[in-house]
């Protein structure tokens, strides 16, 4: 793999599974094209960052809806048999 990529992938924290996305692409590409996504890259990493923040926004709101719907379950459980 090139090292520059590598280093990249150290430096703008770039997830596993993106790492080895990445990578195959860029073995895809042509000399010259390779250079411009490496010259691209922090402009590449800005999107994923982007994403990554959504993707993790999205997830937090999903936790958060199914704990209130366990809580609210609970307390039905608990109003139809008290104690």
């Amino acid at each position: 793999m090139n090292t520059q990529l590598k280093t990249l992938f150290e430096v703008y924290r770039i997830r596993k599974k993106d790492r080895h996305e990445l990578k195959q692409i860029f073995a895809l590409l042509p000399a010259g094209k390779q250079i411009n996504f490496l010259n691209e890259f922090p402009q590449h990493a800005q999107v994923l960052r982007k994403i990554y923040e959504d993707m993790d926004q999205e997830r937090q709101m999903l936790l958060w809806n199914a704990l209130r719907q366990v809580d609210e379950a609970i307390i039905k459980v608990k109003q139809e048999y008290p104690a």
